[in-house]
C-alpha cells in the first residue's frame, strides 16, 4: 500500500495536470473551432463534391445535399436541408495536425501530453482518443487520430438533430 501511495504520489508531482474545469474548456474550445471551420480555411487546390440523399427523418420527398471539399489529406462535409435543425451546417471536419490547433495540440503529441492538455477522453476506440461534446447531450464527437501513439489527425463529427 506504502509503495502504491508513493507511486501515486511521484506521479502527480511529476505530471500535472489541468483541473477538469481547464480540460472542459478545453475540449469545449475544439469544438468552438471545428463548429466555426470553413472549406476556404483548408487552403488552395480545394476539390469539391455535391451529392444529394433522400432526407429519411424529413419530409416525404425531401432531399439532404452533402458537398464535400477536400485539399491534400484535409476536408470538410457540409448539408443543407429544409427541414434540418440547423437548415445548413458541417456534418464532419479532418485535419491533419500540422496546423495550428486549438489547447496547444501538436502533430506528434504524445497520448500522455493529449490528456494532460485536454483530459481523459471519453473512448479509446482503436487508434482514436473520443471526446463528447456537449458533456450531457453528447450529440458531437471530437476524434484525435493516433499514429504509433502519436497525434496526428482530428476528426469532428457533428450530428443532425
Amino acid at each position: 500500500m506504502k509503495t502504491c501511495f508513493k507511486i501515486c504520489l511521484l506521479l502527480l508531482v511529476t505530471h500535472p495536470t489541468q483541473s477538469f474545469a481547464e480540460t472542459n474548456d478545453c475540449v469545449k474550445e475544439l469544438y468552438e473551432y471545428g463548429r466555426s471551420f470553413t472549406p476556404e480555411k483548408l487552403g488552395s487546390n480545394i476539390v469539391k463534391k455535391t451529392y444529394t440523399k433522400a432526407n429519411e427523418n424529413g419530409t416525404p420527398g425531401e432531399n439532404i445535399f452533402w458537398t464535400t471539399h477536400t485539399s491534400k489529406q484535409n476536408w470538410i462535409t457540409t448539408y443543407a436541408c429544409k427541414s434540418c435543425s440547423p437548415k445548413k451546417g458541417i456534418s464532419e471536419l479532418f485535419l491533419i495536425g500540422d496546423r495550428p490547433l486549438p489547447c496547444g495540440l501538436k502533430i506528434y503529441m504524445s497520448e500522455i501530453d493529449i490528456t494532460n492538455k485536454i483530459g481523459s477522453p471519453e473512448l479509446k476506440q482503436d487508434s482514436n482518443l473520443i471526446y463528447a461534446y456537449p458533456p450531457l447531450e453528447k450529440n458531437q464527437e471530437i476524434r484525435l487520430q493516433l499514429r504509433d501513439g502519436k497525434f496526428y489527425a482530428i476528426h469532428w463529427l457533428f450530428y443532425l438533430d
